[in-house]
């Protein structure tokens, strides 16, 4: 009889999104059986007055930078564009930077190009000291975000010296799950299982989600991107297995191979 192997359930917000088909099929072929689990959904705000101007003044500003913090963000930002000027496309001369490989990624499927800045370690807090040090003096930057993130990137460019508006374009709620998907959980306990992380609001979400069957999620092994994620599933109740080095796809997908492959 063949050894059944172990599963990994990859969350995700539903809808487009860059990377998470791609995540859940390099489980695959790392040797698990591996399916999405849609905890959350990306809802754009509706454009006021006021974002419609914003978006018009970075477009048409000198020495602007648009900052990407997530690939949501990148895809309702097409969107807004769309909306605004009637094409997805940026102007050659606005440079781009991204937090992280799959912000990279979602930025090149929607514009075409690469981002002009990625930082080395992919949190807020270092897109920002490492962007403030790359970029000239008197540059502008402009960054549509989630309504819901955390508030620490801006704050630190600001406190470098540069001036920075910030626009709420979407928000994050939670997906009902189907009785199906619940089902597909239920029957991986009491096997090797592993839930994957990207991000503070997918804890947060499952935890909500999972409130009056505490101990399904619990029998599960989370693997979190990073240690802000680490944070959130801690000030949940849940326990992490383990957290991924590099905060990206491939950090993550990096842990798994050590359960497939044991050093």
């Amino acid at each position: 009889m063949s050894k059944i192997p172990p599963t990994v359930i990859v969350t995700r917000p539903e809808g487009a999104y860059a990377g998470a088909d791609r995540l859940r099929d390099k489980a695959l072929a790392l040797g698990f059986s591996a399916f999405t689990l849609a905890v959350s959904k990306v809802e754009q705000l509706s454009l006021t007055a006021q974002t419609k101007e914003s978006v018009r003044r970075a477009l048409n500003s000198q020495q602007q930078w648009i900052a990407f913090l997530s690939p949501s963000a990148v895809f309702v930002f097409k969107n807004v564009l769309e909306r605004v000027t009637e094409s997805s496309k940026i102007p050659a001369e606005i440079l781009l930077a991204a937090q992280g490989k799959g912000t990279a990624e979602a930025i090149y499927s929607c514009f075409g190009r690469r981002p002009d800045f990625l930082p080395t370690v992919f949190v807020a807090e270092s897109f920002a000291q490492e962007l403030a040090r790359y970029m000239d003096e008197g540059s502008r930057v402009f960054v549509p975000q989630s309504a819901d993130g955390r508030d620490v990137f801006g704050p630190l460019l600001r406190a470098a010296g540069f001036e920075l508006e910030t626009v709420d374009t979407y928000c994050i709620v939670d997906a009902p799950l189907t009785d199906e998907l619940r089902e597909k959980i239920r029957a991986v306990v009491g096997r090797e299982a592993y839930i994957i992380f990207m991000s503070p609001s997918a804890v947060r979400a499952t935890a909500r989600a999972f409130k009056d069957e505490r101990s399904t999620l619990e029998a599960l092994k989370i693997v979190s991107v990073g240690p802000i994620t680490s944070q959130a599933a801690v000030e949940c109740g849940l326990k992490v297995f383990a957290e991924a080095r590099e905060q990206s796809e491939d950090g993550v997908l990096e842990e798994l191979n050590k359960v497939i492959k044991p050093a």
